[in-house]
C-alpha cells in the first residue's frame, strides 16, 4: 500500500513538473512573441535610416597623396545596408533602451521597487521617464535629485539615495556609449570587403534624442587587377556618418528623421609600381615558365541528351602539357578518363540498372588568357572506350577557369564525345585545376 501511494505522489509530482514547465515556456514564447512586436517598428525604423545615410550621403573629399584618389575608394566600396534578422536587431535596440530606462540592478525585482523611493514622479509614466527626464535637464547630481524626487539630497532616506544615484550614474555612464549595431564580411570581385555599424545616443532633451549613426567599411584588393577593377587601390577605409532624431521613452524608441549625412576616407593605401610589376610577375610565373607547364584537373557533372536517361553522374581526372605560344596563348596535349555511372530505369513493370562506362580522351588543347584572373580552354581529339564492344568518338569541349588561389583555377565546362549515328555521350559540370611551374 506504501509503495503504490509513493507512486501515485512520483506521478503527481512529475506531471505538476510537466505542467510547470509548459506553462514556463508557453509564457516565455508569449513574452517573446510581445517583445517582437514591440520593436517591430524601430527595427524597421532603423533599417531605413541607415538605408537612407548610404544614399544621401555627401562626399568630404580627402587629400591623398599618389596614383590613386579617394572617390575611387568611395565608388568601389560595396555597402550592404542592414540585413540582420529581427531577433538581431530587436536585442540590440532593447540594449539601447535598457541601458537609459532600467532600473538600477539592486532593484531588478518588483518588491525592491515597492519599497525604493518614497518620492512621487509626478506626471511622468514611470520612475525611469522621470529619471531621464532630470538627467536631461541638469548638469550636477544635486540638480538631478532636485528635479527627480521634487526635494533636496538631505530630504532623503536611505531607499531614496541608493535609488536616485543608482539611477544618475547609470544614465552618466552609458550617455554617449556606442553600441554595435551590425558585423559583416564578403566580397565583391578582387576586393574584400569588411562593415560594422553603430549607433548612440549623442543629444537627450527628454522625450526628444539625437542618434549619431555609423558606418566602418574596409577594402583589402588585390593589385594584380587594379588597374581594370580598383583604380590601384591596395587597401582603404570609410565611414559615413549621419545624424538621427528621435524619442526615448518607456513606451517607444524611435529613429526617424536623417540629417548632416556624409562619407569621409579614412584611410587609403595605393597599389605601387613596383606592387604591379612584382604581382604581375608572380601571376604569370605561377602557372608558366620558358618551356611550358603541367596541369592536372578533376571533374563532376551531369549527363546531358539522351544519356540522362541511363546515367545519373559523370567524373573524370586529367592530365596535361602546355606550351608558351605568346604571353596569353598556350597549347598543348593531354589524356584522361571520364565515367559515366549508371542508374536504374524501368521499362513497362521492370526495372534495370545498366553498366557503368568509361572513356579515355586523348586531346589537343588551346588556352587563351582572358586576363590574369580568367581563361579559356578549348580541347579536341579522341575518346577511347574502355569497354571493347563499345566504340570511342570525338572528344571535344570547352571550359572557363577562375583562379581562386597560386596556380588554382577552377569553373564550368561542357564535354562532348560523339559517337556518331546520331549519338553521343555530352556532360555539363564544373571542373578544379591546379598548374604547376615546373616544365616536364
Amino acid at each position: 500500500m506504501k509503495t503504490k501511494c509513493l507512486l501515485v505522489i512520483l506521478a503527481m509530482s512529475i506531471s505538476f513538473t510537466i505542467v510547470g514547465q509548459k506553462t514556463l515556456m508557453e509564457r516565455h514564447e508569449a513574452a517573446l512573441k510581445k517583445e517582437k512586436e514591440t520593436f517591430k517598428k524601430p527595427v524597421e525604423d532603423l533599417r531605413t535610416v541607415f538605408a537612407k545615410m548610404f544614399n544621401n550621403a555627401q562626399f568630404v573629399d580627402t587629400k591623398v597623396a599618389g596614383p590613386c584618389k579617394p572617390v575611387d575608394l568611395v565608388s568601389k566600396i560595396v555597402i550592404y545596408e542592414l540585413k540582420s534578422g529581427n531577433e538581431k536587431l530587436i536585442k540590440e535596440i532593447k540594449s539601447i533602451k535598457d541601458a537609459y530606462l532600467n532600473y538600477p540592478q539592486h532593484l531588478n525585482d518588483a518588491e525592491s521597487r515597492d519599497y525604493a523611493y518614497s518620492f512621487e514622479t509626478g506626471d511622468f509614466n514611470s520612475m525611469e521617464d522621470a529619471a531621464l527626464n532630470a538627467f536631461s535637464n541638469s548638469n550636477k547630481f544635486i540638480d538631478f535629485v532636485k528635479l527627480y524626487t521634487g526635494g533636496d539630497v538631505g530630504d532623503l532616506n536611505e531607499y531614496d539615495i541608493e535609488t536616485v544615484r543608482g539611477q544618475y550614474d547609470n544614465l552618466k555612464t552609458n550617455y554617449n556609449v556606442e553600441f554595435q549595431i551590425e558585423t559583416g564580411e564578403f566580397m565583391s570581385l578582387i576586393c574584400g570587403h569588411k562593415q560594422t555599424s553603430f549607433i548612440k545616443l549623442k543629444k537627450l532633451n527628454y522625450p526628444n534624442v539625437t542618434w549619431e549613426i555609423r558606418t566602418i567599411v574596409t577594402a583589402d584588393c588585390d593589385c594584380s587587377g587594379a588597374v581594370e577593377l580598383t583604380k590601384n587601390i591596395k587597401r582603404g577605409s570609410i565611414e559615413y556618418t549621419a545624424e538621427v532624431t528621435g524619442l526615448l521613452t518607456t513606451k517607444s524608441v524611435t529613429f526617424s528623421n536623417v540629417t548632416n549625412a556624409k562619407v569621409t576616407v579614412k584611410s587609403l593605401v595605393c597599389c605601387s609600381k613596383i606592387d604591379k610589376e612584382e604581382e604581375s610577375k608572380i601571376a604569370i610565373n605561377d602557372v608558366h615558365d620558358a618551356k611550358g607547364y603541367l596541369q592536372v584537373g578533376a571533374q563532376v557533372g551531369l549527363p546531358l541528351g539522351e544519356e540522362k536517361d541511363f546515367y545519373s553522374l559523370t567524373f573524370g581526372a586529367d592530365v596535361s602539357y602546355l606550351f608558351n605560344v605568346s604571353e596569353s596563348f598556350n597549347a598543348g596535349i593531354g589524356v584522361g578518363y571520364t565515367h559515366f555511372s549508371p542508374k536504374e530505369f524501368t521499362v513497362g513493370s521492370t526495372t534495370f540498372k545498366g553498366d557503368g562506362i568509361g572513356y579515355i580522351p586523348i586531346v589537343g588543347l588551346a588556352q587563351y588568357d582572358v586576363s590574369k584572373k580568367i581563361h579559356l580552354n578549348v580541347n579536341f581529339g579522341y575518346a577511347l572506350s574502355t569497354k571493347s564492344d563499345v566504340d570511342g568518338g570525338l572528344n571535344y569541349g570547352v571550359d572557363i577557369k577562375f583562379k581562386i588561389a597560386p596556380a588554382l583555377w577552377i569553373g564550368p565546362e561542357i564535354n562532348i564525345i560523339n559517337l556518331g549515328e546520331s549519338r553521343s555521350f555530352n556532360s555539363i559540370g564544373i571542373g578544379v585545376l591546379k598548374s604547376f611551374t615546373r616544365g616536364l
